[in-house]
């Protein structure tokens, strides 16, 4: 066959075939991997690990109740002490989490930085199940991670942001 004067052989063919083929399951592969779901965790799993790692789980549905009254929660869980704070939060839907991190999101972004602030707002989110968000300012380290119809929220002094960081870990709730 000739193409503009150039004779095209079966293995001209054969290879054009193959890299388009490479390239066709590549970007199969990378969408695939970028709309990948990332499976949550059940409120039992959170205080299970939360409880082993030394941090006492309790319930927490009545503090997130008066703090967002209109809001669909069907779980809380908590542990608090002075510097650092873990909550698990799982509502009615996907939709009304995905609403709620947007509110905390826009929280973040709104706390004055000052002459402390590290880093500003970083965020990941997916189309597949999940957003991802974390912020250093003024000595506190802000971690919210929604999966699903559940949200992680972590809020720590800097000087404990590594073990914010080791939970979100073991949870599963980090985003990248």
């Amino acid at each position: 066959m000739k193409y503009n004067g150039y004779t095209l052989t079966a293995k001209d063919v054969l290879k054009l075939f193959a890299a388009l083929s490479f390239m066709g399951i590549l970007t199969f592969v990378v969408l695939k991997a970028a709309f990948t779901p990332i499976p949550s965790i059940t409120t039992e799993q959170f205080a299970t690990i939360l409880n082993e790692e030394g941090y006492p789980a309790y319930d927490s549905i009545a503090e997130w109740t008066t703090e967002s009254p209109g809001w669909s929660y069907k779980e809380c869980t908590s542990y608090k002490d002075s510097s650092l704070r873990f909550d698990f939060v799982v509502f009615d839907s996907g939709t009304i989490a995905a609403n709620k991190f947007s509110g905390i999101a826009s929280y973040l972004t709104s706390i004055p930085h000052g002459d402390d602030y590290v880093e500003g707002v970083n965020g990941r989110e997916s189309r597949a199940n999940f957003n991802f968000w974390t912020l250093e300012a003024n000595g506190m380290y802000y971690h919210l991670m929604r999966i699903d119809n559940t949200l992680f929220y972590a809020i720590s002094t800097v000087d404990r942001e590594s073990e914010v960081l080791k939970m979100a870990s073991k949870l599963g709730y980090v985003g990248d």
